[in-house]
């Protein structure tokens, strides 16, 4: 097992100037969007030339201490003819950023000029616009206090100067974090995860984009809106190439909110959906589609209290809802949901003794299409071809053995029934008996790569884990071995294969927890003990933790393996 030293990795480095070429974004917040009690608290601030084009930036009132200062920037042209206007991606020199601090420091701050400017300009066709985010170069840097910015732009003999703005950097003052978004997605591919700061009532929520867990990789911290404290911010799943169009949602008592992402800005419009229902919840983590909706599956429960309906809400861009039927259970399933490459959404309901999984196709009104994984029996199942059906009607959950043949000719065998004694040890250990998930599958020689689902079955006396993976169809795919588990140990977390294999994090009674590969295993220094469930592994198969930090917002600390 590989060793690795302990260490702390900010995420708020600081290049010397971003610049982001983005495609189309919703307009800045405008005073009406203010006054409609919208949370995107934004100063749009403008300059328009008598016989040019207009520009525009948007900054808010209050920047999180060690963070970069982000400013979005559009030039729009409103007349009838092209202009031509300095590429400012290609030439960010020509920007100055004037500070004046409350003490009384003056300061510029702009990147260094290349030794020729080649004179590079956008072409900007009439009411078109071009767009970028710039960094105020070294504002990570800049101590807690009051500030007033000003903006100069240098264009072909021309200065712009856009009017002052007040700003303030505060600590970060750290509240909550989803820690869990973009788990199905690749680790190489980055990570976005939504967290809230600040004081009082209201704090602000804002967007990490973290690159990659190591020193040498930028991240910033994007400002989104300022959201009641109290509540917890969740970032939806989109295909892997539409990353950048998301949706933030939470749940405030039974009233579900939405902001819609475009890039790294938010629609200021806040979306919000009351159900007539009078009990309801959602079971896994929304999906933004291919149309800029946002599909969350939810659970309905039965007024008399005997069992209820999954189904999938969905909120479109002008904020109009419909729900669509998945299925009726008797008790509430754990749920796990993602989308594939054709923007279908793809839901996992794992109950105490089967797995099924659903598609739905939000571009076709028909009914989710069920199919069952597997069925957990008196012994651990073999995996067996899947059935499949075609209705949103309940699958059967109560399939005998001899309903699921094993595959390439391994007989299962009946066990013995275990002992009250034994079914309460593996109860008190094991915390769940199954469990699945979306993931990327490795390519290997017998079998191809991409997204599929990883299935994993701990044996009856919790002293083994034996896992598979299933096309998004429902068909077998691979087996894995079988791996033994220490005596009494308690599976935290289970890592689909890596570069390590299956790893598992596994707690036992004397020796506290392990990183368990097929490799071997490693005792883990996992302070507090109760965070397991902020634990990843990095592309390595190293074991890292997202931490909230009281100054950097967020850190990534690698695990010491003893």
């Amino acid at each position: 097992m590989k060793t690795v030293a302990p260490k702390l990795i900010s995420v708020s480095a600081s290049l010397t100037l971003l610049l982001l070429a983005l495609g189309w974004v919703h307009p800045a917040t405008t005073a009406e969007d203010r006054s409609n009690n919208s949370p995107v608290h934004i100063a749009r601030l403008s300059h328009q030339a008598d016989d040019g084009p207009a520009i525009i930036t948007d900054l808010h009132q209050e920047y999180p201490q060690s963070f970069p200062i982000l400013v979005a920037m559009w030039v729009n042209n409103p007349g009838d003819t092209p202009i031509l206007f300095p590429d400012l991606a290609s030439r960010p020199h020509l920007v100055r950023f004037e500070l004046r601090s409350s003490s009384g420091r003056h300061q510029f701050r702009s990147t260094t000029p290349p030794e020729q400017d080649k004179d590079l300009t956008w072409t900007i066709e009439p009411r078109g616009t071009r767009q970028l985010i710039m960094e105020i170069p070294g504002s990570s840097r800049l101590e807690p206090g009051s500030y007033q910015l000003s903006i100069h732009i240098q264009c072909q003999g021309k200065t712009y100067d856009l009017p002052t703005h007040d700003l303030r950097i505060t600590p970060a003052r750290p509240v909550s974090a989803d820690f869990l978004a973009d788990t199905p997605l690749a680790p190489e591919e980055g990570w976005l995860l939504p967290w809230t700061y600040g004081t009082g009532n209201r704090v602000d929520l804002a967007l990490l984009s973290v690159s990659h867990p190591r020193t040498d990789i930028i991240d910033y911290s994007y400002y989104l809106a300022s959201i009641p404290r109290g509540v917890s911010p969740l970032l939806s799943y989109s295909r892997t190439r539409e990353k950048g169009n998301r949706h933030v949602y939470w749940m405030d008592g039974s009233v579900l909110y939405s902001l819609r992402l475009s890039g790294y800005t938010v629609d200021p419009r806040l979306r919000r959906v009351e159900l007539p229902y009078p009990s309801w919840e959602p079971i896994a983590r929304g999906i933004t589609d291919s149309q800029g909706s946002l599909d969350l599956p939810i659970w309905i429960a039965s007024p008399g209290g005997n069992g209820g309906e999954v189904r999938v809400l969905r909120v479109d861009q002008k904020g109009d809802t419909d729900l669509r039927r998945v299925v009726n259970l008797d008790d509430e399933p754990k749920a796990v949901s993602t989308v594939d490459s054709a923007a279908r959404l793809r839901l996992l309901l794992i109950g105490e003794d089967a797995a099924d999984i659903y598609t739905l196709d939000p571009q076709r009104d028909l009914p989710a299409s069920g199919t069952r994984l597997y069925t957990i029996v008196e012994h651990p199942p073999v995996p067996a071809q899947a059935e499949a059906t075609s209705t949103s009607q309940d699958l059967p959950r109560d399939t005998p053995p001899n309903d699921n043949p094993p595959q390439d000719g391994n007989d299962s065998m009946d066990q013995p029934a275990a002992s009250t004694t034994e079914q309460a040890v593996t109860k008190m250990w094991a915390q769940s008996p199954s469990g699945a998930c979306f993931a990327l599958k490795p390519e290997q020689r017998d079998s191809s790569g991409g997204l599929a689902i990883f299935t994993w079955t701990l044996s009856r006396y919790g002293n083994s884990i034996s896992a598979a993976w299933y096309s998004l169809e429902g068909r077998l795919i691979q087996e894995i071995p079988v791996m033994a588990l220490p005596a009494f140990s308690r599976v935290h977390a289970v890592f689909p294969p890596g570069p390590q294999g299956m790893s598992l994090l596994v707690e036992t009674p004397n020796d506290g927890f392990q990183l368990r590969s097929a490799l071997g295993q490693a005792p883990l220094d996992l302070e507090p003990p109760g965070s397991f469930d902020r634990v990843r592994l990095d592309p390595d198969g190293i074991p890292v933790m997202m931490e909230l930090s009281d100054r950097q917002g967020v850190t990534i600390r690698h695990l010491e393996q003893r």
